[in-house]
């Protein structure tokens, strides 16, 4: 998915969280607290109350969206410029690009890439669609990508 596609498909925040709770539960939500999937919708705050623990939360909470006043619609942008990237991208850049400070653009583009060095960051490939030759990483998770799309 090129950068004007993710800007068109997710261009408000609803839209970027309703994506994600699609591709990360599939229209059931449980709790990442303790994994009971007896939840309450709470639509106004777009979150979901656990009946067996008690607490709140939203799709981002154990992602690298958690935790962040970075708009998701930022993040998605950047995603795709960090692994679309033929080298490299410099935090600097990835700054100007994303109108944010070094060190946000720093730590963005530091988070997406242990993400993508973990291989447990399913909701990249999932959720922007990216192709995996695009992703430039390792050639041992570009396998591991490409066989993985073709199971799905």
């Amino acid at each position: 998915m090129n950068l004007m596609q993710v800007f068109e498909k997710f261009a408000t925040h609803d839209e970027c969280i309703e994506h994600l709770e699609r591709v990360r539960w599939h229209g059931k939500p449980s709790c990442p607290y303790c994994r009971f999937e007896r939840v309450t919708p709470m639509p106004a705050e777009r979150r979901h109350h656990c009946n067996n623990c008690k607490t709140s939360f939203g799709v981002t909470v154990g992602t690298i969206f958690h935790h962040t006043h970075v708009p998701l619609q930022k993040w998605f942008l950047a995603a795709v410029l960090v692994l679309n990237a033929k080298k490299r991208l410099s935090a600097r850049q990835l700054a100007r690009d994303l109108e944010v400070n070094k060190n946000t653009g720093w730590r963005m583009a530091m988070q997406i890439q242990k993400a993508v060095e973990r291989r447990d960051q399913h909701e990249f490939r999932c959720a922007l669609h990216t192709a995996p030759c695009s992703i430039r990483v390792g050639t041992a998770i570009r396998e591991e990508l490409a066989t993985h799309s073709r199971s799905l």
